[in-house]
């Protein structure tokens, strides 16, 4: 499934992808509101918009909460289909510098803002063996994995890759623009301006987790909503 800037959303055939199954036209925002980003799982597709905020194509539903700049990427949890608690955890990235953790799409500020860095971030994902930590990827070529878990602490572990298809801590980036994990968690992969692909190891403590970990992310989630009521 793709979605263009002018709101059309296109459904493929891989084995045959010269011209779409269907083409519907799902949302078309006012000025500045326009699709920017999407992502699609389960039953739900969300779109993220040029001004910052997250819709529902179908209802054309405008959430609460949002970005101050176009939204670069959206990701569900990867638990959403097996553990209902989990369905309501969303990941957001955007040219406002910010990543954000939001649960419950009716929620207003987000539970949790990771900022890696004053530059535009251009894409994030759920690591998908680890419940609470999350990587992104900015436009002066730093990947950075967070954790729900340490919310104050920054990131707890960052990569600078150069435009030499090296990297190290001190030179300079190159502009990252996607990124997305291995299955089994041990490997990310982040694409630069370059057309180049660089593939990093992850560290065992990064991508696995402890059997208590889940139900430390629930019980920190409960915590804050209880305070906000």
């Amino acid at each position: 499934t793709t979605i263009t800037s002018d709101g059309y959303i296109a459904s493929w055939n891989t084995q045959d992808p010269s011209q779409p199954l269907s083409l519907h036209e799902y949302f078309r925002g006012a000025s500045g509101n326009n699709p920017f980003s999407a992502c699609a799982g389960g039953d739900s597709l969300l779109v993220g918009t040029e001004s910052g905020s997250i819709v529902l194509p179908g209802t054309k539903t405008i959430l609460k909460g949002k970005h101050n700049a176009p939204i670069s990427g959206i990701s569900l949890h990867p638990l959403a289909q097996s553990d209902v608690f989990f369905q309501r955890l969303l990941l957001t990235s955007s040219y406002d510098f910010t990543c954000r953790v939001w649960h419950g799409f009716e929620q207003g500020p987000a539970f949790m803002e990771f900022e890696p860095q004053w530059s535009y971030i251009s894409a994030c994902s759920w690591c998908p063996t680890h419940s609470a930590n999350f990587a992104c990827v900015d436009a002066d070529g730093r990947l950075s994995v967070a954790s729900m878990l340490r919310p104050h602490a920054g990131a707890i572990a960052s990569l600078q890759i150069d435009s030499d298809n090296t990297s190290d801590s001190s030179s300079a980036g190159t502009v990252l623009s996607c990124l997305d994990w291995s299955f089994y968690g041990k490997l990310l992969a982040t694409g630069d301006e370059n057309g180049k692909i660089h593939i990093i190891q992850v560290d065992a403590e990064i991508g696995q987790e402890s059997p208590s970990t889940q139900d430390s992310v629930k019980d920190m989630i409960r915590s804050s909503t209880d305070r906000d009521q």
